[in-house]
């Protein structure tokens, strides 16, 4: 498939139906990765520190073969200005996904606009806050997702 070119000269690129379908069925493998990673490995562990908790989860991250980077800064950029005080993201997976990992019993409003700033100052799609001081795993898995996100093929 080759790009149509507008009289004015920007390049277009003609999406499929099979291309969409191909990447969104990319995506949802790599986030039930996250996810059954997430829910497999809590059962397994009782940990009571964040930090042990981080480590162990970029350890089973490199364990199933997804790449992460973990205690990125993000840098705050306004009119041109960067900001020394920029935001720190958790875990960073396969420069698509971010998580971010929280030890609370309840949780702060703030923390899903946290990871919504984060989202959008990374110009990233898709969010986790994961909770892991609960019960149940499944009740601290917070989605969220940058909807002014172009996507990106």
């Amino acid at each position: 498939m080759t790009p149509s070119r507008w009289p004015s000269g920007p390049k277009t690129l003609i999406i499929t139906k099979n291309t969409c379908n191909r990447i969104l069925k990319n995506w949802i493998q790599l986030v039930n990765k996250l996810l059954m990673l997430l829910i497999q490995y809590i059962k397994i562990l009782d940990l009571d520190s964040l930090k042990r908790f981080l480590r162990c989860f970029c350890h089973e991250l490199s364990k199933r073969c997804l790449s992460y980077q973990r205690q990125i800064d993000v840098p705050i950029v306004y009119h041109n200005i960067e900001s020394d005080e920029g935001l720190r993201l958790h875990v960073f997976v396969k420069k698509k996904i971010i998580c971010e990992i929280k030890a609370r019993e309840t949780i702060n409003p703030a923390w899903p606009a946290q990871v919504l700033s984060h989202l959008k100052l990374t110009n990233k799609r898709l969010g986790y806050l994961i909770n892991f001081n609960v019960e149940n795993i499944r009740d601290g898995i917070k989605r969220l997702a940058n909807l002014c996100c172009p996507v990106k093929l």
